[in-house]
């Protein structure tokens, strides 16, 4: 499971709009806790002049759906159900991309420990990397 990244918009049970500006790729970056739950961040591009958090960089080449300077932004993490995720990519409510590469999945993993952005109930999750 951990590994996978999706497009959606805001919510994954809104149905998926191309044209909705708020579409991110989003990476599972856990594997399912005792409930099914997962942690999930989302890929932000980096805006000059504009503060974001340095704890996990990507760029061009880390994705095939990156294409400019990005980071993770671990303030926006949430925890969703995978069955959820699952289903839906086959509702077509959220789109599935390429999962990312094991030590792309490494470098995230290791920024969710060492940023201070992610919310403290979600670092249980680290039991599951």
């Amino acid at each position: 499971m951990k590994g996978i990244s999706f497009l959606s918009g805001d919510n994954i049970e809104s149905p998926f709009d191309s044209d909705d500006v708020s579409n991110h790729l989003r990476i599972v970056i856990s594997e399912p806790d005792p409930e099914n739950n997962v942690l999930v961040v989302g890929v932000s591009s980096q805006k000059e002049g504009i503060f974001h958090d340095p704890a996990c960089e990507l760029n061009k080449g880390d994705h095939p759906f990156i294409k400019k300077p990005s980071y993770i932004s671990y303030r926006h993490a949430q925890v969703l159900n995978y069955k959820k995720i699952i289903q839906a990519g086959l509702d077509k409510v959220i789109i599935r991309k390429e999962n990312v590469s094991e030590s792309v999945l490494n470098s995230i993993q290791d920024g969710a420990r060492e940023t201070s952005f992610l919310k403290r109930d979600f670092k249980k999750y680290f039991e599951y990397f």
